[in-house]
């Protein structure tokens, strides 16, 4: 159990979204097959771009949309106005990483189990940084190729410390298809039994497809089977449909700021208003990565609504509320959210997970813990269990 430095009470913290960073790229040589070897020139380029950018290349798609100019992406892809040669680069996806932490500490797993040391982390669940791109590609076979070797190699990391660093399962749902949930199934089924994986990770939707089609339906049936939860988690920047498909690339900002809540609330709307907690009764639930202060707004609302129109909403048999609270669904949030008490308030201490997002650009390391272990407006209960014991429970850790 971890020492809290600054307060006198021990809380066990488990980490229930930290991600791994996949880096450098040639260790993955070592868990694709020989066709796709070695990775940076058969599957991923760093490239110079005809703007003056240094871009990221993957399946016919250009990275980091916040970097453009005035030569159009799908310019610069068709007719490759790019360079591939002498491109000085020094962080493989420019701007997603922590300058306090950097590149050598996030992909050393000894350098990673000291920065958790120096936290006082005692477990990090770890979710996948270049496989939330990986889910930009439709070709389902690059798909299943990526996202094996991506569980492959979270695993191989994770054998640093099996008990401090537990690997979720990076799947390859890139069209609601009946094969590419085929594809998913078999592969979390692999992850979990030989990759010690602990969730299942999917997007709040494919393609545009909610979580509630019974297209998915197997790979729900699995992951209850299997005894681990659905992570439901985002990405900004992936060409992934969403709400960034209404922003130019250089609303980033706006983009990453709209993208995480409202595609969760969209993912949460359908998971509970399709009444999927009573179809899968053992399988949880979590949404990451989007923060805590809009899931009470969005239980009102949609409270509201079923008050007024439930039969709009033939296959949800009990209120939302009974749904979000029912200890099925599980919410991250952000340390330093100030409503975060009031969050408590509205959906009790027995849901909400403390979360990282080590080693991201947008993560608050090396001060994660702190904010919630000193928070005066919670009780230290309700630290215990925001701060470890929710996510214990969500995940079925040992």
């Amino acid at each position: 159990m971890a020492d809290t430095i600054g307060s006198n009470i021990q809380y066990r913290v488990i980490d229930a979204d930290g991600h791994g960073w996949e880096v450098p790229l040639r260790r993955w040589d070592d868990f694709l097959p020989e066709p796709y070897r070695p990775f940076r020139e058969k599957v991923w380029q760093t490239v110079l771009d005809a703007n003056g950018n240094v871009r990221q290349l993957f399946d016919g798609k250009l990275f980091m949309a916040n970097q453009t100019g005035p030569v159009p992406d799908e310019d610069i892809v068709g007719r490759r106005r790019y360079s591939t040669s002498n491109v000085k680069v020094t962080k493989v996806l420019p701007g997603t990483i922590n300058p306090a932490i950097g590149q050598e500490r996030a992909s050393t797993p000894r350098l990673r189990l000291e920065d958790m040391d120096q936290e006082g982390v005692d477990v990090a669940v770890l979710y996948p940084s270049m496989g939330l791109v990986f889910l930009a590609t439709e070709d389902l076979e690059l798909a299943t190729v990526l996202c094996r070797a991506e569980n492959d190699f979270m695993g191989d990391f994770a054998t640093a410390d099996p008990r401090r660093l537990r690997p979720a399962a990076t799947l390859p749902l890139v069209k609601p298809t009946k094969e590419c949930v085929g594809e998913a199934v078999r592969e979390l089924t692999r992850a979990v039994t030989h990759r010690g994986c602990v969730a299942a990770m999917v997007p709040p939707s494919v393609r545009k497809t909610n979580l509630d089609d019974p297209i998915f339906f197997p790979l729900y049936e699995e992951a209850q089977r299997l005894g681990v939860p659905i992570g439901v988690h985002w990405s900004g920047g992936t060409h992934l449909p969403g709400i960034e498909d209404r922003l130019r690339p250089d609303q980033f900002f706006l983009g990453h700021s709209l993208g995480f809540p409202v595609e969760n609330m969209i993912a949460l709307g359908s998971v509970v208003c399709s009444g999927l907690p009573d179809k899968f009764p053992r399988l949880r639930w979590g949404f990451l990565e989007s923060g805590i202060g809009w899931v009470y707004y969005w239980m009102e609302r949609l409270d509201e609504h079923y008050e007024k129109t439930p039969e709009m909403v033939p296959d949800m048999k009990r209120w939302p509320r009974e749904y979000m609270t029912s200890g099925l669904i599980y919410y991250s949030c952000d340390p330093d959210e100030r409503s975060l008490p009031f969050a408590v308030e509205m959906l009790g201490a027995d849901l909400i997970m403390y979360a990282s997002d080590y080693p991201h650009w947008d993560g608050r390391f090396p001060d994660t813990v702190a904010p919630i272990r000193d928070n005066p407006a919670l009780t230290p209960e309700q630290k215990r269990k925001i701060l470890g014991d929710n996510a214990l429970r969500f995940y079925a850790l040992e």
